[in-house]
C-alpha cells in the first residue's frame, strides 16, 4: 500500500484592518503507512536570570521530516539536559507578517510533504538489490 498524508491548514480570516500578523496551523489529520509526526521542531530555553527558575522551553518549527529524520528524531519533546533538542510533532503553528508569506509557506509545506511521500513510496517501488558472495 502506498504511503499517504492528509494535511489540514487553518488560518485567520482575511481582514488586514484587524490583523498585523497572520496565524496558520497545519496538522496531519490522516497518515497511512507513515507516522503523522512529520514536523521537525527544535526545543530551546531562553536564558535564565538569577531571580527566576528555569524558563519554559521554546519550540520552533525547523522543517518537514526526511525519511532519515523519521527514523532518527523522537516523537516526544526532549529533555534538554540529556537529549538532542529536536523532535517530531503532528502539528505546527506559524505566525506571518503578510498573507502572501503565509500562502507561500503553505505551498512550500505541501511541496515538502509531497517530496517526503514520493521518497518513501519510491523506496518501496524501486528497491536496489546487491548480492555479495564472501568466501
Amino acid at each position: 500500500m502506498a504511503r499517504t498524508i492528509t494535511l489540514r491548514m487553518s488560518r485567520a480570516q482575511d481582514d488586514a484592518a484587524l490583523y498585523q500578523s497572520y496565524l496558520m496551523r497545519v496538522e496531519v489529520i490522516a497518515a497511512e503507512e507513515v507516522s503523522d509526526k512529520i514536523f521537525i521542531m527544535q526545543r530551546s530555553l531562553s536564558p535564565a536570570t538569577k531571580d527566576e527558575p528555569l524558563p519554559d522551553p521554546i519550540d520552533r518549527f525547523s522543517s518537514i521530516a526526511s525519511p532519515v529524520d523519521l527514523e532518527q528524531y523522537p516523537e516526544d519533546a526532549p529533555d534538554l539536559e540529556h537529549e538532542i533538542p529536536f523532535y517530531r510533532a503532528s502539528a505546527v503553528e506559524l505566525l506571518f507578517r503578510s498573507l502572501t508569506e503565509l500562502q507561500d509557506t503553505w505551498a512550500d509545506i505541501q511541496e515538502d510533504v509531497q517530496g517526503l511521500i514520493d521518497a518513501l513510496n519510491t523506496g518501496l517501488v524501486n528497491p536496489v538489490t546487491v548480492d555479495v558472495v564472501i568466501a
